[in-house]
């Protein structure tokens, strides 16, 4: 059964499709690039808030979903 095999590999419910997926990489890339934004134009300028912003949507989008 489903519920069984699910168990024996520590899972607990069904797998996100590709579009959950790729929805929860979005939002954590558009989390993550606001909260750069925010603390790179606190602390530097208009440079930094590009840079930190870049690179927070980078690792927010890289960041795995989950199952």
């Amino acid at each position: 059964m489903t519920r069984t095999a699910r168990s024996w590999h520590g899972r607990t419910k069904a797998p996100l499709s590709a579009q959950k997926k790729q929805n929860i990489r979005q939002r954590n890339a558009c989390g993550l690039a606001a909260l750069g934004l925010a603390l790179g134009a606190m602390t530097g300028g208009l440079g930094p808030a590009l840079f930190w912003g870049a690179t927070g949507a980078a690792v927010g989008n890289s960041l795995d979903p989950g199952d």
